[in-house]
């Protein structure tokens, strides 16, 4: 998940930073805080520093491109500037609102060393000061009319009525909106032969998909080398090996795509090496791993113990897997984010790690 914070002076996006970065456990980096600094060494108040960079362009261009680089190489971010949203368009852009009073009067409480201390009728004429310098520098380097201009971002939020746990609160439930609306989360379906041909069986993932808002990477459906060589039209022993390759190396790639934050492996009591692989591939990969084991006689599959050593859940049957969802189903990126912290911390996983970083080594690499 990566985000990117904006809005007016005194609107409390500093605070929502560190606190989106604790809850969601990932880096964040505040391009104020880094301007700040800029005209601490230049023995500047940040007004001072403002009028400066719309003489010298220089000053906003180097924290834009630090900015840039910071976020260029992280998975996940929390970022906090001006023109955040505009180099990480991709990202989920929030905006906060407060009114000018409220705005001011967090500032000079905060009573920041940057800041020059000043009057609530000062220091409010002293924020249109600044968001006036931000859009006209901007839209001298950039070519951006309007920083300010709401219709630039995803998320907003007026923070003037709520303290911070309260806006903390309303920023979390906007996301899930905005993540069940923007990115249906995506899993890779791995199941035996046998299923492929079960029309109610492919009917019941259709309707589960749309119920959740979920896209499935399914081999069956997706991958070229299964639908051209189905098993309909051949065995195994009939593939020739670069067509073999072909369907081994699609289905690794599917589960590893990044889009994919996991699988969901269902067993039938069928002997199906695919399926067993694939879901070793995803419980190596640090990805959700939920398998659905059979009832009855095959019912003993559940209590494997590979299947519970790779599983982030196992289910005794569909209905089980289907409640999960019903409860889980808007925390699944946390659910993720604990399955690559138990990943970090096993030493199974370190160790596999290690070894192949040794062979990486060892080769030359």
């Amino acid at each position: 998940m990566r985000i990117t914070i904006s809005g007016f002076p005194g609107a409390g996006k500093g605070t929502l930073r560190k606190m989106l970065s604790e809850e969601y456990n990932i880096p964040s980096f505040s391009v104020g805080d880094l301007r700040r600094e800029y005209a601490s060494t230049l023995g500047m108040e940040i007004q001072d520093f403002n009028k400066l960079s719309e003489k010298e362009p220089i000053w906003d261009i180097k924290a834009d491109e630090y900015q840039k680089e910071w976020g260029k190489e992280k998975e996940f971010f929390i970022l906090e500037g001006r023109l955040s949203y505009h180099f990480f368009p991709e990202s989920i852009r929030i905006f906060l609102e407060v009114d000018e009073k409220t705005g001011a009067e967090r500032i000079i409480y905060a009573n920041r060393s940057s800041e020059k201390k000043c009057s609530l009728d000062e220091q409010i004429i002293a924020n249109k000061k600044r968001c006036e310098s931000d859009i006209e520098r901007y839209s001298k380097i950039y070519g951006i009319k309007n920083c300010y201009d709401e219709n630039q971002f995803d998320i907003i939020a007026d923070t003037t009525e709520r303290n911070p746990e309260q806006m903390l609160n309303l920023i979390k439930k906007k996301i899930i909106d905005y993540n069940q609306k923007m990115n249906p989360l995506t899993f890779y379906i791995g199941h035996p032969t046998r299923l492929k041909g079960d029309k109610e069986f492919l009917k019941r993932l259709e309707e589960f998909s749309g119920k959740f808002n979920l896209k499935f990477f399914n081999p069956f459906i997706d991958n070229k080398a299964e639908k051209e060589n189905s098993l309909g039209e051949k065995s195994y022993k009939d593939f020739a090996e670069e067509e073999a390759n072909a369907m081994a190396e699609g289905d690794l790639i599917g589960i590893l795509d990044k889009k994919v934050i996991g699988g969901i492996f269902f067993y039938n009591g069928d002997f199906t090496v695919g399926t067993q692989m694939e879901s070793l591939t995803a419980f190596l990969a640090g990805k959700l791993n939920l398998i659905v084991t059979p009832k009855g006689e095959k019912e003993f599959l559940r209590y494997h113990p590979f299947f519970r050593y790779l599983k982030t859940e196992i289910f005794p049957d569909f209905e089980d897997m289907e409640k999960y969802f019903s409860k889980n189903r808007n925390d699944l990126f946390i659910k993720l984010r604990e399955v690559r912290e138990r990943w970090n911390k096993n030493p199974i996983t370190k160790k596999l790690y290690h070894e192949m970083m040794k062979n990486k080594v060892y080769l030359g690499r």
